[in-house]
C-alpha cells in the first residue's frame, strides 16, 4: 500500500469512501448475490461447495446459484469470493453471517477496492505527471467512469478484476520507469487473479507478456511461465471439482455471437451503454496528445496495453449476444479495460496550455470531464431512477431503448420515466371491456405511481398514483367502478376519472370491496386513453424498514 503524505489525496479518499457507503443505488442482489456465500463455505467448509445452506434458502439467489453434477455452486467466477475471504472472515468473527448481511459486507468491501483503485491509478498517474497533475487526473478517472457508477454499487467481479490488472500494470511499468528488476512473479500471479475474478482478463495476460518481453526476455518467460503454471493449477482444480477443464463461467460459449456491429457501436456510443458517452472526457484528452510534452520513458510496446488490450476486449465483449449486460448502468462491459485506457490516457493528457488550440481543447477538456463526474458519480451512484431505468420495461425483453436519445439512462427522472412507460405501454395496448376483471399484475393497463405487483397486490408508492388504459365502452353498462382493495391504516382517498372526480373519503380495511358508481361519459372509447388518478395524502412509509411511501393495495378492478 503506498505511503500517503498528500491531504488533497486523504480528503479524495474520504470521498470515495462516503460515496460508496452512502450511494442510493445498489446492486448487491443482481450477479453479485452469493459472491460471499461461497467465501464464507470456504472458511467454513473448505468447499466452494453451497449445499449446507440448503436447496430451500439456495432457491431465493436465483439465477446466481445453477446445480451441477448434484450440486450447488455459485455460477459467476470465484476469485471475487476467493479475494473476499479475510473480509468475511472477520465478519464471521464478529457475528455476521453471509445470509443476512451479505449485502452490507459486499458494500464495504467495493468501498475498500474503490480506495486502493484511486490510490494506485494515482501511484500510476506519479510515474509520468507532477503529483498535483496526477491528483486530477486519477481522480477524474473514478468519478468520472464506471470505477463508481458500477464498483460503487456492489461487489462486481469488476472490482477485484480491474484492481488486480492495475496492480499488474502499475509494476510492469514502474520497474522499468525505475530501471528496477521486474517482479515477474507478482505480476504473474496478478494477472491470474485478475483472470479468476474476471475471464475477459485473459486478454491482458498476452500483451503485459509482450510489453515485458521488449525489456527483458528472461522476466517475460519466467513471467509467463509462472503464469501457466497456475492457469494449470486452476485447470486441474476445475476437473477435479467439476469434471471439466474450466467452470462453466470461463468457457468460451459466451462469445456465441450476436449483432457484432449493433453492440460494437453501443459498447462506444449507444445514450445507455456507450463509454465514449459516459466518459467523454477520455476522447478529448486524447485530443490533446499535441499538447503533452512530458518525459514517457516508455518503449511504445506500452500501446499493447494502453490500445490493443482494450481495442481487443472491445471486441470481444460485442460478441456477447448479451452486449448490453443487463441491467446495469453506463459502460459496465468496459470497466476492466479502464487500467489500460487510463495508461493511454496520461500519455496525452495536456502539459502544455500555451497555444491558443491548447486552451480550447483544455477548457473542453474541463467540460468533459465535469459532465463524467455527474453522470457517473452523481447519477450512476445518487440517482433512484437510473436503475428503474433498466426494469420497466424491461431492457432484456426490450433492448431497442438501449439507442433511445429521446430518453437516456444517464437523464432518467421521474417524469422521463412516467411519460415512457406510457409511450411503451400505448404501443400494443388493446382496451378493456365492461365486466373484464383487471388484476394488479395486468399487462393491459398502465401503472403510473405504483410499485411493483407483490403476490396478491400492488401498492401505491407515492401520493398520487394513476392508471392509464383504453375502453371498448358497450352500448349498456352501468357506470359502477368496482375495486378490490386494501390500505395502509386510515388513508383518505380521492378518485377521479379523466380529471373529474368521482369518490373521496376516509378507508380503512385490508379486504374492502369499494363501489363507486360514476358519469358514464366521463370515459373514453376507442383509441382515447382514459386516466384512473388515486390522490393520497395519507401515504406514509410503514415502519418496517421498507422505504416506500405506501397507501394503498390494489388487488383487483372492474368496470360494470
Amino acid at each position: 500500500m503506498p505511503k500517503i503524505k498528500n491531504t488533497p489525496l486523504i480528503f479524495l479518499i474520504f470521498i470515495v469512501f462516503l460515496s460508496v457507503i452512502f450511494a442510493n443505488n445498489r446492486n448487491t442482489a443482481s450477479d453479485p448475490r452469493t459472491t460471499l456465500l461461497v467465501s464464507e463455505s470456504i472458511i467454513q467448509n473448505g468447499t466452494i461447495k453451497l449445499d449446507h445452506y440448503g436447496s430451500e434458502t439456495l432457491d431465493g439467489y436465483g439465477y446466481a446459484v445453477h446445480e451441477k453434477n448434484n450440486h450447488y455452486y455459485y455460477y459467476f467466477p470465484i476469485g471475487t469470493s476467493i479475494a473476499s475471504i479475510p473480509f468475511v472472515a472477520i465478519a464471521n468473527g464478529i457475528g455476521l453471517d453471509m445470509i443476512s448481511y451479505e449485502s452490507a459486507v459486499q458494500i464495504f468491501i467495493a468501498s475498500i477496492t474503490s480506495i486502493i483503485t484511486l490510490l494506485f491509478l494515482y501511484k500510476l498517474a506519479t510515474l509520468f505527471l507532477n503529483t498535483n497533475t496526477a491528483l486530477v487526473v486519477s481522480s477524474v478517472f473514478w468519478f468520472g467512469t464506471s470505477l463508481s457508477s458500477t464498483a460503487g454499487t456492489a461487489l462486481w467481479s469488476h472490482n477485484f478484476a480491474t484492481l488486480f490488472a492495475l496492480l499488474a500494470i502499475y509494476f510492469s511499468v514502474k520497474a522499468v520507469k525505475l530501471n528496477a528488476l521486474q517482479p515477474w512473479h507478482l505480476i504473474a500471479s496478478l494477472l491470474f487473479a485478475a483472470y479468476l475474478c474476471r475471464p475477459t482478463m485473459a486478454l491482458l495476460s498476452p500483451f503485459v507478456l509482450l510489453y515485458l518481453f521488449t525489456y527483458s526476455r528472461g522476466s517475460a518467460i519466467k513471467t509467463g511461465l509462472f503464469l501457466a503454471s497456475l492457469l494449470g493449477a486452476f485447470i486441474l482444480f476445475s476437473t477435479y471439482e467439476f469434471g471439466q477443464v474450466l467452470p462453466d463461467y470461463y468457457l468460451p460459449k459466451r462469445l456465441a455471437g450476436g449483432h457484432f456491429f449493433e453492440a460494437f457501436y453501443g459498447n462506444l456510443l449507444s445514450p445507455s451503454r456507450g463509454i465514449l458517452i459516459y466518459s467523454p472526457f477520455i476522447v478529448f484528452a486524447w485530443l490533446c496528445f499535441k499538447y503533452s510534452p512530458k518525459p514517457w520513458g516508455l518503449k511504445k510496446s506500452w500501446l499493447l496495453i494502453g490500445l490493443a488490450w482494450p481495442v481487443l476486449h472491445l471486441v470481444f465483449i460485442s460478441r456477447f449476444p448479451h452486449w448490453w449486460a443487463g441491467w446495469s448502468y453506463g459502460a459496465r462491459f468496459m470497466t476492466d479495460v479502464l487500467p489500460g485506457l487510463f495508461l493511454l490516457t496520461l500519455y496525452t493528457w495536456p502539459t502544455n496550455f500555451k497555444p491558443k488550440t491548447a486552451k480550447v481543447l483544455s477548457g473542453i477538456l474541463i467540460v468533459s470531464c465535469v459532465f463524467s463526474v455527474i453522470v457517473n458519480a452523481g447519477q450512476g451512484l445518487f440517482n433512484k431512477y437510473t436503475p428503474i431505468w433498466n426494469a420497466d420495461p424491461n431492457i432484456d425483453q426490450h433492448p431497442e431503448y438501449l439507442f433511445d436519445w429521446s430518453y437516456p439512462q444517464f437523464l432518467a427522472n421521474k417524469d422521463g420515466h412516467k411519460s415512457r412507460l406510457v409511450k411503451h405501454a400505448l404501443k400494443n395496448l388493446q382496451p378493456i371491456s365492461s365486466g373484464d376483471l383487471i388484476n394488479h399484475q395486468s399487462n393491459t393497463i398502465v401503472f403510473l405511481g405504483w410499485s411493483f405487483a407483490e403476490s396478491t397486490h400492488r401498492w401505491s408508492d407515492e401520493k398520487s398514483s394513476r392508471i392509464i388504459f383504453k375502453f371498448d365502452a358497450p352500448h349498456q353498462f352501468e357506470g359502477i367502478l368496482k375495486l378490490h382493495m386494501g390500505t395502509l391504516g386510515e388513508q383518505k382517498i380521492t378518485i377521479s376519472i379523466n380529471g373529474t372526480k368521482i369518490y373521496s373519503g376516509v378507508v380503512e380495511a385490508w379486504d374492502k370491496i369499494l363501489e363507486v358508481p360514476f358519469d358514464k361519459i366521463l370515459l373514453r372509447d376507442g383509441d382515447d386513453t382514459n386516466t384512473l388518478a388515486f390522490e393520497l395524502p395519507d401515504a406514509r412509509q410503514p415502519g418496517n424498514g421498507d422505504q416506500r411511501i405506501l397507501a394503498l393495495a390494489l388487488k383487483s378492478f372492474q368496470i360494470q
